[in-house]
């Protein structure tokens, strides 16, 4: 046995809860052999002995073996990623580019509740108590401004939206992040805990973008693992509500940036939009490991025929991945009525066809690891390393347009009429 994959095999044989994609733990006994004795001397000598000791040394191990999606977490790590996993965050909440300019504002975040919205430019900010704007000009400056301020600190903020400057009041809090939003002529609607609880509300008014017939929702995760309504799986059945209740029949869901999450959430999405038989629970994605066994990973029961979908226009882009490349290829599979589009915005999505299992350490930690590739259910399509691009419309038709940037919702309200 090499040395590498000695290792790695002292490793798996540690930890002994699996977390399939993010969910759904399995427990095991521990099994002590002689790979793992072996591994319990050299920890023991290295602390004993070694002159410059590695605080996470099994996490020192982990990250010199294992591929970018694969990693070791220390107790405190991971109890961090679950809480983010379940939309725990604190900062404002917005996203910007080098130059400024914001690229999203995640929901329910104290930007959005303020009002900003992605496309403006960040110009100046300053103190509430300050006379004057500090001008902006690089991320640095701008994190630099926000790392000092304390939390409900309030301080203002100025963003140019195509020459309309607008002006912010803003300060760093904990929050909840929202994952769904839903709009169409009558106006824009989210979810907010400004009551006191997680609600449904209506964000704005219309503002003439989304046409009669028309409803849009922008996806920003298959993540928020909260129950109910803070959780996005409650978030979508409510958005998908909404939907039904318009009497529209034409649905752009803009899947741009949104780069995957868990698998069980994906399932849940499928049983909106896999044409499959009523109350089926259809295959929505495959898993194949390296013992050659198939993991079929199958929708909720399916709820496709209570919603009219006389055209289904899906974007997505470079950031669009994982759990979100999966969706794409079930919807595409099952799409018997011919009423799916792909719109890939600069002609490829980003290309991870793999899954990851996360193996529980019962003392505290985890180990993440790539553990199958995964193929579309009924194609057998993987797109691992390539993407969503135009090529596959030798499988599927015409069914997958590339748009340039910034033209993937023009052209599909165009293509909606």
């Amino acid at each position: 046995m090499s040395k590498r994959r000695k290792v790695v095999y002292i490793l798996i044989s540690v930890f002994v809860v699996a977390l399939s994609f993010g969910a759904g733990f399995l427990t095991s006994r521990l099994t002590l052999d002689r790979d793992v004795y072996d591994l319990d001397f050299i920890i023991k000598t290295y602390k004993k002995y070694y002159y410059e000791q590695e605080s996470n040394l099994i996490g020192v191990f982990a990250d010199d073996i294992l591929d970018a999606y694969s990693a070791y977490y220390t107790k405190e790590e991971y109890e961090l990623i679950k809480k983010t996993d379940a939309g725990g965050r604190e900062g404002v909440g917005l996203t910007a580019d080098a130059n400024l300019y914001i690229l999203s504002v995640n929901g329910n975040s104290p930007a959005q509740k303020a009002g900003v919205k992605a496309g403006g430019k960040i110009l100046a900010v300053k103190r509430s108590t300050d006379q004057e704007y500090q001008n902006v000009a690089t991320l640095s400056e701008i994190n630099a401004f926000l790392s000092e301020r304390e939390v409900d600190e309030p301080f203002e903020m100025q963003v140019d939206y195509g020459g309309a400057v607008s002006l912010f009041t803003l300060s760093k809090r904990e929050y909840t992040q929202t994952f769904v939003r839903y709009s169409d002529s009558s106006g824009e609607y989210g979810f907010s805990d400004e009551s006191g609880s997680m609600k449904f509300v209506k964000l704005s008014d219309g503002d003439g973008n989304t046409e009669n017939g028309v409803s849009y929702i922008k996806y920003d995760g298959f993540s928020g693992t909260g129950k109910d309504i803070s959780g996005s799986l409650g978030q979508f059945a409510l958005v998908m509500q909404k939907y039904k209740d318009s009497g529209n029949s034409k649905l752009i869901l803009d899947l741009r940036d949104n780069g995957g999450g868990f698998l069980y959430i994906m399932q849940g999405v499928c049983k909106y939009f896999v044409g499959a038989e009523k109350n089926s629970r259809a295959d929505v994605c495959i898993a194949k490991g390296n013992s050659g066994l198939e993991d079929r990973f199958t929708s909720e029961p399916i709820k496709y025929q209570d919603y009219r979908f006389d055209r289904l226009m899906i974007l997505c882009n470079a950031g669009s991945a994982s759990a979100t490349e999966a969706f794409i290829g079930a919807a595409l599979d099952y799409d018997d009525n011919d009423v799916v589009t792909v719109l890939v915005e600069g002609g490829k999505t980003y290309g991870k066809g793999i899954m990851q299992s996360t193996y529980e350490n019962p003392r505290g930690g985890a180990l993440k690891l790539t553990t199958a590739k995964l193929y579309w259910p009924k194609s057998l399509t993987c797109i691992h390393g390539v993407g969503i691009t135009t090529a596959l419309n030798e499988t599927f038709g015409d069914k997958i347009i590339q748009t340039e940037k910034g033209q993937s919702y023009s052209t599909a309200l165009w293509l909606c009429r």
